[in-house]
């Protein structure tokens, strides 16, 4: 199971003075949520944002050199089978990129190979309307004896009694040896890497990320950037051992909602949404969400989150410029769907621009 970082009650009280008992819970989420977003991969571009909480120092990145080793043949996998699981992610697969094994550019490289591990990219999927993507690659620890390259999230205790998704979430920690995964070519990147170990030295991770801020991903270069890190004398430093090519092709569709003002109110995905016109927590500003759904016109209800049912379907979340970002641990199918309510608030797709 992929799991949040444990938080005590004694860390969250200092966020803010004098809360309230009745602002306990919305508080410990809010702390929470920060530091999921994993400062530590953002480096020095997070400097400005007094929000988010350092789980460890900023690196100094010292770049490396792997050899190419050709054109990656991607294998015949389930489409992202180990982040959705066994739920249906039919609604999505013709805007999956897998990689092309008859692809004429021989200068691409999606496989790349150290002494100690192979990774090879094998699917990418991204929508351009929210700057979300999926990137599918599998890593082969050719040492699986040794010291692991990751450390697993966990749950904090808040949610024992919760149903959430069960996909095993990694991270690097601190540490010789760790591995950490970015895509490169975006402006303000957050990210969350996700895993289904295969065999005793074989990995399908999934490195879901969104860009902050707008960047016209269609219009970018990505990179799948592999690093290493050194732990010497308490100083973390991050070596850049691969950097590989993300295959990219179709954006998933959308809808859109508009104000009163003509201004995005909200934006719909297969597999996400970005809201901008939403309430706002008493508690420090933030925009902290607790009922979210979305209505299907065979009358069921997909529960992205209710505190009332004790229910999370959604890998993490990130506050961008403006508004709200989440994903989805589900796939819903757009043409299927009636409205999207949050806190009471509805959004019908009649009013939509697809």
């Amino acid at each position: 199971m992929s799991n949040f970082m444990k938080i005590t009650e004694t860390e969250v009280l200092p966020v803010a003075e004098d809360v309230k008992d009745s602002e306990v819970e919305v508080l410990k989420e809010k702390v929470l949520l920060q530091m999921k977003q994993e400062e530590y991969q953002m480096k020095s571009r997070n400097k400005n944002n007094g929000k988010m909480m350092k789980r460890v120092a900023a690196a100094i990145v010292v770049l490396g050199i792997a050899a190419p080793t050709g054109v990656y043949a991607a294998g015949k996998l389930g489409v992202f089978d180990g982040l959705f699981g066994d739920k249906d992610t039919t609604p999505i697969e013709q805007y999956v990129e897998a990689v092309d094994t008859e692809r004429k550019d021989e200068s691409a490289v999606y496989r790349m190979e150290t002494d100690d591990y192979t990774v090879a990219v094998d699917r990418f999927v991204y929508s351009e309307a929210t700057d979300y993507g999926i990137v599918q690659f599998t890593l082969t620890d050719k040492n699986a004896e040794d010291e692991s390259w990751y450390e697993v999230a966990t749950w904090d205790e808040h949610y024992s009694d919760w149903k959430v998704w069960d996909t095993t979430e990694i991270f690097a920690g601190v540490g010789d040896g760790r591995l950490l995964f970015q895509v490169e070519g975006l402006s303000w990147q957050n990210n969350r890497c996700y895993m289904k170990q295969t065999d005793a030295q074989t990995y399908e991770c999934y490195l879901c990320f969104n860009d902050m801020k707008k960047s016209n991903m269609a219009d970018k270069t990505l990179k799948l950037a592999v690093k290493e890190s050194d732990l010497v004398d308490e100083k973390l430093n991050w070596t850049q051992i691969m950097k590989l090519d993300v295959p990219k092709g179709e954006s998933l569709p959308h809808y859109t909602w508009f104000n009163e003002d003509g201004e995005t109110a909200l934006v719909l995905t297969g597999v996400d949404f970005w809201l901008i016109d939403a309430p706002k927590s008493a508690v420090s500003g933030d925009i902290i969400l607790k009922e979210i759904s979305v209505q299907m016109k065979d009358g069921s209800t997909y529960v992205v989150q209710s505190e009332a049912q004790k229910t999370i379907d959604w890998f993490y979340s990130t506050k961008k410029e403006t508004g709200i970002w989440r994903n989805f641990a589900s796939v819903i199918d757009l043409k299927d769907v009636v409205s999207f309510t949050v806190d009471g608030k509805v959004f019908y797709v009649e009013d939509a621009v697809k």
